[in-house]
């Protein structure tokens, strides 16, 4: 069976509920994560600080363990996401040192940026 590690620097929500919809079809699948969403909203409300340590475990810390980590990992696939919004870069970046498959999951303001600039336009409606 082919394993799926997804990272996202705050886990819950979305991506427990991504992993249970690959366990139903069959698919092995794993999170991982450096903050709990109540871990982060209470960094958020601590004021400057608290948003700073946050901000850095978010920019710094968890990107540079995700791509070590990466090559330690038994998963053959591994889903960051845009959280941070440059996780997949770095481990697209990183690939032929962690000889993963990587499959960016791409949300948040990426598809309405490009909208926005023009890059791309709105799927027309059904």
């Amino acid at each position: 069976m082919k394993k799926v590690a997804i990272f996202s620097c705050v886990g819950g929500g979305p991506m427990e509920r991504l992993v249970r919809s690959l366990e139903a079809g069959g698919q092995s699948a794993r999170t991982e994560s450096l903050f709990s969403p109540e871990r982060w909203r209470d960094l958020m409300h601590r004021g400057p600080l608290g948003r700073a340590a946050a901000r850095a475990g978010a920019m710094g810390v968890f990107p540079a363990r995700t791509a070590i980590r990466a090559a330690f990992l038994s998963d053959r696939f591994l889903v960051p996401t845009t959280n941070p919004f440059f996780l997949p870069l770095v481990l697209v970046a990183t690939g032929a040192w962690h000889g993963r498959r990587v499959v960016p999951l791409v949300y948040d303001l990426y598809p309405d940026a490009w909208e926005a600039t023009g890059v791309t336009k709105a799927a027309p409606p059904a």
